[in-house]
């Protein structure tokens, strides 16, 4: 009886794991509109609210100043979604950053738009305008870059 039941749990566990894995949301799902390709989640930091903002920071600096050194020219930006039509002239979305408080998000795009004002590769004109929309809740920090 206790080896059908083992049998039985892992069968049931193996069906738990294996429907979030169906269900979970993909990165063009998660970024609307632009192709899962074109979406990179190599450098993207988790960020929850017991986290270190300032430790945020320093691995999220680390990793923006590996991918532009190596570009032509980059643009910050944060949302729940983006839009391709946007990002045309850019090669390449990075995730840095997500979390579930759009106000955290907000925070660090207003941070690296002021810390990068001024850099020759920095394309952000002025900062972006408007409430978030998240279909997931979800909300992301990212780069474009050429």
């Amino acid at each position: 009886m206790f080896r059908f039941l083992a049998t039985l749990a892992g069968v049931i566990g193996g069906a738990v794991i294996l429907n979030e894995m169906l269900t979970d949301k993909t990165k063009s799902d998660r970024i609307s509109g632009i192709n899962k390709d074109y979406i990179s989640d190599e450098f993207l930091i988790r960020y929850k609210v017991r986290d270190d903002l300032s430790t945020i920071k320093q691995r999220i600096t680390r990793n923006l100043n590996l991918l532009i050194g190596t570009c032509n020219s980059f643009k910050l930006g944060d949302g729940g979604e983006a839009r391709a039509a946007n990002y045309n002239d850019y090669s390449k979305m990075y995730l840095l950053c997500v979390s579930s408080r759009e106000d955290y998000i907000d925070l660090l795009e207003n941070y690296y738009i002021e810390m990068y004002e001024g850099h020759p590769q920095n394309m952000n004109q002025r900062r972006g305008g408007g409430r978030m929309q998240s279909h997931d809740g979800k909300y992301y920090l990212y780069v474009v870059i050429d």
